[in-house]
């Protein structure tokens, strides 16, 4: 490969590497909105899988249930605005 396709190449990784972490900053905002936690902080793996790994698609409704989950069995306090979802 020559050094000007290497470097569109790098380029383009690099512009996709911050749309990704844009994309996550928001994703995680909206599980502390949702739910009152970060993914991360809560090892939701299917959506780290997911977001952070781009391991495929995933439901609104996987999430709730993994969030629930998790947020039950570490004892903590479900902050639910999904009763405002439509």
């Amino acid at each position: 490969m020559k050094d000007k396709e290497f470097q569109k190449l790098l380029d383009q990784a690099s512009k996709a590497a911050i749309q990704h972490r844009e994309i996550m900053k928001l994703v995680g905002e909206a599980c502390i909105e949702r739910f009152g936690y970060h993914y991360s902080d809560l090892d939701v793996d299917c959506l780290i899988d997911t977001i952070d790994h781009g391991l495929g698609p995933i439901k609104v409704s996987d999430v709730d249930e993994a969030f629930e989950w998790s947020i039950k069995n570490k004892g903590l306090e479900l902050r639910d605005s999904r009763l405002d979802k439509e």
